[in-house]
């Protein structure tokens, strides 16, 4: 694979290669924001040469434009990171002065208002904005005197925005909703959406009551108890403490489906769903409930120690012997249960105290292509195994071919690539330019499921070019190399 056929690049990046030579040149650049074109300023750009020599740094001026002088040819990856956007890399074979064009992706923002049954702003209800695929909070936030929210520096995903009101001082009740709580809306963030009209009414009806007791309940301390929407266990509605009994009651609850999430002994301070301090060995419960107002209702939950679980790193050749893995609950437990422990393809590492919940998983210090193949959450809601190995892998890597028409003509394009699960730390966004037969390669993806997207090389320098979802085409990389003819694409429609 020669240096003049590769261009591969992590978020949207296009490169124009001088005639080769053999001796230093120059390496410049302009960062755009995606979809707008906006100069991207001061953002923090590094150059890295991928055999030997030492990391360059620098930053983007007012205009997204950024130099570096006397780059010996070879191959390097160009490194940009600006808060707010989603961070890119790019490796590229230098062998002359070269001009890149980087469009990098900005993170989103939803925005909307929160207002109860009868049409009043629920003041200082919690909006959550959850990660459709793993069902974790990424971002949340309390509304005004207004009822508005505002949930802005979103990574780029697809998203559900649920509210959270516990009715404290008016006879709402407490309660949760999802915006279009009968079909969730998906709010879908490509490159810097911003969305305004994310407004959630809370469902009317009568408050209920709840009553309740664990069993056993600790000994050293109370038990903090939340009740959470089934459908979204990441949102808490109310929360409860059990007296010294084990007894609990939760009033002014709207009916519907929940779970009952204990965990204990705690401090015994209400926390709003975050954050609780645990005391001693911890205990669990979970139950569920469907809550009506016909009726006394009781709920028992048992308690039990925390779980067990034995992991391991998989041996896979040259990939490391150790890495780092972070476990965080999805739940709303009222406490963070998050554990960030070294795992080894040596020993078993025992990690306690584990939940019956989906815990969001990710392994990071892993080389730069090696890759962790699990999904985004382990499920331990009906238990925890004995022993978990962790599975990572090599890198995946394209050889591809546009079909250029009519044969024998010469064309450049570029090839679009977005991973439907990001290496963690890794970027959201890949693209590949051909050499003027079509040909192109990229390397060190992760292995898994992407959408791809090929467009003509003019096309795509277009100042109104924009990436359109509904253009792209789901492919799947396996481990090694895979060799891909992709049809030559249609016109992008304006």
């Amino acid at each position: 694979m020669t240096p003049s056929r590769l261009l591969l690049l992590a978020g949207f990046i296009a490169v124009t290669a001088m005639a080769p030579r053999l001796q230093a040149a120059g390496l410049a650049g302009r960062i755009l924001e995606l979809n707008t074109g906006v100069p991207v300023a001061d953002a923090r750009v590094s150059l890295l040469p991928l055999s030997k020599g030492t990391r360059a740094g620098t930053r983007a001026d007012a205009k997204g434009e950024f130099h570096f002088d006397a780059v010996t040819p070879g191959r390097y990856r160009i490194d940009v990171s600006k808060p707010g956007y989603a961070a890119s890399a790019m490796t590229v074979a230098c062998d002359g002065d070269s001009t890149v064009l980087i469009r990098v992706a900005k993170a989103g923002r939803i925005r909307g208002k929160v207002t109860t049954a009868d049409g009043e702003p629920a003041q200082g209800a919690r909006v959550f904005a959850l990660a459709r695929k793993s069902g974790w909070a990424e971002s949340t936030e309390r509304t005004d005197d207004q009822g508005r929210y505002d949930l802005s520096g979103l990574p780029l995903g697809e998203y559900a925005i649920g509210v959270s009101y516990s009715g404290e001082g008016t006879a709402a009740g407490a309660t949760a909703a999802l915006v279009g709580m009968a079909a969730p809306r998906a709010f879908s963030i490509v490159s810097g959406e911003h969305y305004d009209d994310a407004d959630v009414a809370l469902p009317p009806g009568e408050a209920c009551s709840l009553d309740g007791r664990v069993d056993p309940q600790p000994a050293k301390g109370p038990v903090l108890v939340t009740l959470a929407l089934h459908d979204e266990p990441a949102i808490p509605v109310t929360q409860a403490v059990t007296d010294g009994e084990g007894r609990f009651r939760m009033e002014m609850v709207h009916p519907g489906h929940y779970d009952v999430l204990a965990i204990g002994p705690t401090d015994a301070r209400l926390n709003g769903g975050m954050g609780g301090l645990l005391v001693g060995d911890t205990f669990f419960g979970r139950a569920e409930v469907n809550l009506t107002c016909q009726g006394d209702m009781n709920v028992a939950v048992s308690m039990q120690p925390g779980g067990k679980a034995a992991f391991r790193l998989n041996q896979a050749a040259p990939c490391a012997k150790t890495g780092r893995m972070h476990l965080g609950a999805v739940e709303a437990w009222g406490a963070r249960l998050d554990q960030d422990v070294e795992v080894s393809t040596d020993v078993m590492k025992t990690v306690s105290a584990l939940a019956p919940s989906r815990y969001r998983i990710a392994l990071s210090d892993l080389p730069n292509n090696c890759f962790y193949l699990g999904g985004p959450n382990l499920d331990f809601s009906t238990g925890v195994p004995e022993t978990i190995p962790l599975k990572q892998s090599q890198a995946a890597e394209i050889d591809g071919h546009v079909q250029i028409a009519p044969p024998g003509t010469s064309a450049e394009y570029v090839v679009l690539l977005r991973p439907e699960m990001p290496a963690e730390g890794g970027p959201a966004l890949w693209i590949c330019k051909t050499d003027k037969q079509g040909h192109f390669a990229v390397e060190s993806l992760r292995p898994g499921n992407y959408s791809m997207l090929t467009a003509s090389a003019a096309e795509w320098s277009s100042p109104e070019w924009k990436l359109e979802p509904s253009r792209m085409v789901p492919v799947q990389l396996a481990v090694g190399r895979t060799d891909m003819d992709v049809p030559a694409p249609a016109p992008q429609t304006r």
